[in-house]
This record gives structure tokens, C-alpha cells and sequence, in this order.
């Protein structure tokens, strides 16, 4: 997960000066989540959550990227839970750590004006 924290300090990084330079500085950052997103998925194995349905956490993480917010959600696309029901705080703890990286992705950009040069006479 060193690749994953690393991407995510590099976004946190990222400021603006001037209005133009918000526009590279967007694109930057949406360059620096995709980055993550290929990380997250070529970094490592892929675990299984649920065996009984045969469902990882790239699946279940895809899931929450096109719009399954709960467990209800999970159950319905993935059949996350619905058999033994052994699987559901670890998906549920991964929705939770899915909805925290898009809180974060999703934070403000802080913008920094840079004052005007003056030349000393």
C-alpha cells in the first residue's frame, strides 16, 4: 500500500496560484486519482470478501464506484451477505474505507494568490 499513500500525499499537494492555473491543477489531481485507482488495483492480490458468492474487494469497491452505497446495495448487485453472512463487516468496513477516500479525493483545493512583485528603486 506504499504506492497508494504516496499518490494520495502527491494530491494533497497540489495548489493553485493564479485562476488559470486551476484548470492544470484540476487535471492534475483527477491524473493523480486515476493513478491511485490503478494502484489500488495492480498494486496488489485481491482478496476475497465473500466466499460464498465468490466477490472480492475489487468488485465490491467497483460496486461503491458506481453507486452502491450500503449493504442493501452490496446484497442486490454482489449478493454480498446473503448466504452465511460471515463477509459482512469486512464489506462493510470497505465501504467505509471507500466512502473515506472519496471524502478526501473530494476535499477543497486550497488556492494560494501569489502577491505582486514589487522592484525596490
Amino acid at each position: 500500500m506504499r504506492w497508494r499513500d504516496i499518490a494520495l500525499r502527491a494530491s494533497k499537494t497540489i495548489t493553485a496560484y493564479t485562476d488559470n492555473d486551476i484548470d492544470e491543477c484540476l487535471h492534475a489531481m483527477l491524473l493523480t486519482l486515476i493513478l491511485i485507482r490503478v494502484l489500488l488495483r495492480v498494486g496488489g492480490k485481491s482478496m476475497y470478501v465473500c466466499v460464498c458468492n465468490a466477490v472480492t474487494e475489487c468488485q465490491i469497491r467497483d460496486a461503491y464506484c458506481e453507486g452502491a452505497c450500503s449493504m442493501r446495495d452490496l446484497r442486490k448487485r454482489l449478493g454480498v451477505a446473503g448466504c452465511c453472512g460471515r463477509c459482512a463487516q469486512c464489506a462493510r468496513d470497505l465501504l467505509t474505507q471507500c466512502r473515506q477516500q472519496s471524502e478526501r479525493a473530494a476535499a477543497p483545493i486550497r488556492v494560494i494568490e501569489r502577491a505582486p512583485m514589487s522592484v525596490a528603486s
